[in-house]
């Protein structure tokens, strides 16, 4: 997975968990949505970029 693909695919992840937060009225939930993404992601797929994890 390049940095392109990367993006693509944790803005899309984002604009899903969004709106099933808004539906749910569950602030939270595109945050841990976004976690659970970027832990399924292996050691050089992380390497492309490093985001803070809440846990």
């Amino acid at each position: 997975m390049n940095f392109d693909e990367f993006r693509i695919e944790m803005e899309a992840s984002r604009r899903v968990a969004v709106e099933e937060a808004r539906s749910a009225r569950y602030s939270q939930l595109a945050l841990n949505r976004l976690c659970e993404l970027y832990e399924r992601f292996d050691a050089e797929e992380r390497a492309i970029i490093r985001i803070p994890h809440p846990g």
